[in-house]
């Protein structure tokens, strides 16, 4: 008598969500699509958009799960994702979001396999349309009162901790609010110096900058985490956040390039 062979569940689940922006879609899918793909299952949700992604993804190969449906925004997509998956590590790679390059996931194994940590990041490349880009560098955790310590597409979090803290469903900082939670419940955060993902520049906290600013303000006192110090740095954000974004309209273009920094 024959026996069946089942497969080991996958380790990793790669995430992306979308809407209308079949381009940068495609850019996701072709990027991993040419990772090392063992141990790995590939999950899209797209918000029910008008351009013809769900013709898209009806006929691709090497995407295990879809959907294509209305939803309440880039959070909810996210969690909808995180339930659709199986694996016990998940990454967002984002529409238009892509790895460095091919080695990246079987790069990342052995840490993933040898650690205890629940959340494990790297650095990201930010690439902007005039074909600048800067390094996000990965930061400790104990710098989460300023901010992201790295960017979401760097991250590989323990599914169980994403169904911990789900993302909340209102504003432009529920990735900051889940980072802050898993924090301060103890999770383990561990860095790693690789290079993960080239992120498209210009996303919703890129763009709405200010009201950025102002909820990682709110997340902090919810948790408790405000002091004097960071009430004068929070200050100076938010008068970053008005006054920049019309300088930049004025400045040269050069000017602007030059001004663009690696962030630590």
């Amino acid at each position: 008598m024959s026996s069946l062979t089942v497969a080991p569940p996958p380790r990793v689940s790669i995430i992306t969500i979308c809407y209308n922006d079949i381009n940068g879609l495609r850019s996701t899918i072709d990027s991993v699509r040419g990772q090392d793909r063992e141990g790995v299952e590939f999950i899209i949700v797209d918000g029910g958009s008008s351009d013809g992604t769900a013709d898209l993804l009806s006929g691709v190969e090497g995407v295990d799960r879809w959907v294509s449906e209305r939803d309440r925004g880039i959070y909810d997509a996210m969690n909808k994702g995180v339930r659709m998956a199986t694996g016990e590590w998940v990454c967002f790679m984002n529409s238009g979001d892509c790895f460095v390059d091919r080695s990246v996931l079987a790069t990342l194994a052995p840490a993933l396999d040898a650690t205890d940590a629940d959340l494990v990041y790297g650095r990201a490349r930010f690439c902007y349309p005039d074909g600048d880009s800067r390094t996000l560098f990965a930061g400790p955790p104990e710098r989460l009162v300023y901010g992201m310590i790295c960017s979401h597409q760097a991250l590989f979090a323990r599914r169980s901790v994403l169904e911990r803290f789900p993302f909340a469903m209102s504003g432009t900082a529920a990735d900051y609010r889940f980072f802050v939670e898993a924090w301060q419940a103890g999770c383990k955060f561990q860095r790693v110096e690789t290079m993960v993902a080239a992120v498209t520049a210009g996303g919703v906290s890129d763009t709405k900058r200010l009201a950025s600013v102002r909820q990682r303000w709110e997340i902090l006192g919810s948790h408790g985490l405000r002091t004097p110090g960071l009430t004068f740095y929070y200050a100076y954000q938010a008068l970053r956040a008005v006054v920049v974004p019309p300088l930049k309209r004025l400045l040269p273009h050069w000017v602007i390039r030059r001004g663009r920094k690696d962030r630590h």
